[in-house]
């Protein structure tokens, strides 16, 4: 009997009576046939989702710190921030807005490179 569309964790090209091994250092040893590495799954994500850096938004009076906060900082703010506006504990009706614009002010001030591009 043989698996179809597997190679066999233990190293062996079939099952059955004739089992030889595939090497120690097989490039298809426990590997699924069509399997896509986690960290090219991931880029393509992060990829598809990119997110511009607004100019006219200011990230930093969004969650109330100064324009040197350390990351530390920037945590416990958006944090704050984010457990004040959630639309599951606010029902307010610009609950959802605030929590989302203090979501991208966060990731925009923790990615160096977008810092990087603001005024």
């Amino acid at each position: 009997m043989e698996s179809v569309g597997f190679v066999p964790l233990s190293g062996f090209a079939a099952a059955g009576k004739d089992r030889r091994a595939c090497g120690r250092h097989s490039e298809f040893h426990g590997k699924a046939i069509g399997h896509v590495a986690s960290s090219q799954v991931h880029r393509s994500k992060r990829d598809a989702v990119r997110m511009e850096v607004r100019m006219d938004v200011d990230y930093f009076s969004i969650l109330g710190v100064g324009r040197c906060a350390t990351a530390r900082e920037l945590k416990t703010a958006y944090r704050k921030m984010a457990r004040q506006y959630h639309p599951d504990l606010n029902p307010s009706e610009n609950a959802r807005e605030k929590f989302q614009q203090c979501t991208i002010a966060y990731e925009v001030l923790t990615d160096p490179i977008k810092r990087r591009q603001l005024p």
